[in-house]
């Protein structure tokens, strides 16, 4: 999964609980045109960015650290 599909699962999350992109800007400190441009995919965020917009529509993004053996599939 990477970057564009993780936002547009947020944005529609964020969609559904009735927030507008001029809200999600306000809670993310980010203009309205930077939000447009993020949810339809035009821009990747930095990771920062990217957490405060999660945070912003309601999604805890989590990271877990493993053990070092463990392998992931690979494409």
């Amino acid at each position: 999964m990477d970057w564009k599909e993780l936002i547009a699962i947020a944005a529609g999350h964020g969609k559904a609980a009735g927030l507008t992109q001029t809200e999600i800007a306000r809670r993310t400190g980010a203009h309205q045109k930077q939000i447009s441009q993020l949810a339809a995919g035009k821009v990747e965020p930095r990771f920062g960015f990217a957490l405060r917009f999660f945070e912003a529509v309601g999604i805890d993004f989590v990271l877990i650290a493993r053990d070092k053996g463990h392998k992931t599939d690979e494409k």
